[in-house]
């Protein structure tokens, strides 16, 4: 008799994990994941949610360490600015706490208040003394980082500052420029991409772009290095000023555009905006606002936006809602604001995603 009331017992306790095994099945199916195609733990913040998820589909992390990376935009457009946010980001970030941030600018032509925009902490943690004077001087510089052992985040503010040694000389003996430039910087960059795989690195190059001499179509822009930098590169990103912010007839910031050219991680190629204000930064906020607000997600009528509840019940204009979701003493608005806009953005990728059933299944 024990044994039939086990056997019934065990029945009905496999029954009950069935059902809630059923019940989590379809939570999960309802549930939409945020984390991207490669471990999160791997990735480097941007500082801006829609810049992440174009670049890895992780609303938290964009740039993948252990990669070579070139940032190329035009004058004016923001590239010195993000990689800035991206050092303060991994500043605050416990996951950076032994990486060594470099800031290497040969142009020697930045002038932000780094200490008001990013904080004191990331003035005093980032090293700005390493300074490139030709590309071999470059070189040096990051293999010194990588004998030392430690992992470290490097930006070359920018390739277009440097030239090779070569290059130097004949400018002072016959005032003219060859290509050894782009075919040294190949030779060095494959140097470089093997070390920063082995450690937890990663490398930034930022490039200014130049005029395309006698291109009649495609694109209008390219940038020097040669071909090199972007065949080492895990991610390429082309940065342009859409339009000028202004109040009271003077510019604050710009509205900028950012295409994605090239993606090892995801293969996608991907167009995000988002505003930076002179004295504030990348404003990360208005533009998860603005893209959940152009794709319908949240309804706007005359700049006053409807959160149906999500965020807040009342209705507020972008601004009110921009300062009331940053309110620091509410940090959990802006985690919704994020969770919000990453489940937003995979509804996007995955209606446009081909729908045929695997054609490779694996064991």
């Amino acid at each position: 008799m024990e044994k039939v009331i086990r056997r019934k017992a065990a029945r009905i306790k496999q029954s009950v994990e069935e059902v809630v095994d059923a019940v989590e099945s379809e939570d999960e199916r309802n549930e939409i994941d945020l984390t991207g195609p490669i471990d999160r733990s791997m990735l480097i913040p941007t500082g801006s949610t829609l810049l992440n998820l174009a670049l890895s589909d992780d609303p938290y992390g964009g740039f993948a360490l252990g990669t070579i990376n070139n940032i190329v935009g035009d004058s004016g457009s923001g590239k010195s600015f993000l990689f800035w946010t991206m050092l303060a980001e991994m500043t605050y970030d416990e996951r950076f706490n032994e990486h060594e941030l470099i800031y290497d600018e040969p142009e020697a032509a930045f002038a932000f208040n780094t200490s008001k925009l990013f904080g004191k902490a990331v003035e005093d943690r980032v090293v700005i003394d390493t300074v490139s004077d030709s590309v071999e001087s470059w070189h040096d510089n990051v293999f010194d980082k990588a004998k030392e052992g430690c992992p470290f985040i490097y930006g070359l503010d920018s390739l277009d500052a440097i030239s090779s040694e070569e290059e130097i000389e004949r400018d002072i003996r016959k005032g003219t420029f060859g290509a050894a430039k782009p075919k040294l910087i190949g030779e060095i960059l494959r140097k470089i991409v093997q070390k920063v795989k082995g450690q937890k690195s990663a490398v930034f190059v930022i490039s200014q772009t130049r005029d395309a001499i006698g291109v009649m179509f495609g694109d209008k822009k390219t940038r020097s290095g040669g071909k090199a930098l972007k065949f080492f590169s895990s991610h390429e990103l082309w940065m342009a000023i859409k339009s000028h912010i202004k109040r009271k007839e003077l510019d604050v910031g710009v509205h900028v555009r950012v295409k994605v050219s090239k993606n090892k991680i995801t293969g996608k190629l991907r167009i995000v905006e988002f505003p930076i204000y002179y004295d504030y930064g990348v404003d990360d906020i208005t533009s998860c606002i603005n893209f959940l607000t152009d794709e319908g997600h949240w309804a706007v009528t005359k700049n006053v936006v409807n959160t149906k509840g999500e965020i807040t019940k009342e209705l507020m204009k972008t601004e009110a809602l921009a300062s009331f979701i940053a309110d620091a003493e509410h940090p959990d608005r802006y985690k919704k604001l994020v969770e919000i806009t990453a489940k937003e953005w995979r509804k996007i990728e995955d209606s446009i995603s081909t729908k045929l059933p695997p054609k490779y299944k694996g064991d």
